[in-house]
């Protein structure tokens, strides 16, 4: 097999250091093969994300975050939204990575729907996310970028002052990106 070497504003792929995460394993998660982790062997129906856990501290009306990496300033995790349905984030926090001048917080669909999800997001918000007595907060603060997308996913009506990622007229801001 060939192997490739990206190049990344002219420096090579092997000048760039690598980013470890710990992943997260919930130990008490249902798996086939004893042998694997349960994210890596899930029962037939489990839902996505399974084996990965649930911040018991984070719940803010009916939403749950669920962790992929360790706590931080940015990683992967998830969201469990009031009818058990889920969607993927890759999170910031505490204004590292990719936040615009001004904007405290964002949210861009960067995966539609699939059998699994409600999409996938990247999403960050200035509040730290050290360990799960910070998750309500920044949860929180992140639930209302993304009740849009899931409400308009699950046919579920707007509240009133909820955003509509489709008419966000911001080029950076919300994006509506596929409609089911």
């Amino acid at each position: 097999m060939k192997s490739v070497r990206a190049r990344i504003d002219g420096v090579s792929e092997e000048h760039i250091p690598p980013v470890v995460r710990e992943v997260q394993v919930d130990e008490d998660a249902v798996t086939i093969d004893p042998a694997l982790p349960a994210f890596l062997a899930p029962p037939e129906d489990a839902p996505a994300y399974h084996g990965f856990p649930v911040v018991a501290e984070s719940e803010v009306d009916g939403w749950r975050l669920g962790m992929i990496t360790g706590f931080g300033v940015e990683g992967d995790g998830y969201v469990i939204a009031p009818d058990d349905g889920r969607a993927g984030l890759i999170w910031t926090a505490e204004g590292a990575g990719y936040f615009r001048a001004g904007h405290p917080q964002f949210c861009d669909e960067v995966c539609g729907p699939d059998e699994y999800t409600w999409g996938v997001f990247s999403v960050g918000v200035r509040l730290p996310l050290r360990g799960p007595g910070d998750a309500r907060a920044y949860l929180a603060a992140l639930v209302p970028r993304l009740r849009p997308f899931w409400a308009a996913r699950t046919a579920r009506p707007l509240e009133a002052g909820q955003l509509d990622p489709a008419s966000d007229p911001r080029p950076n801001g919300l994006q509506a990106g596929k409609q089911p």
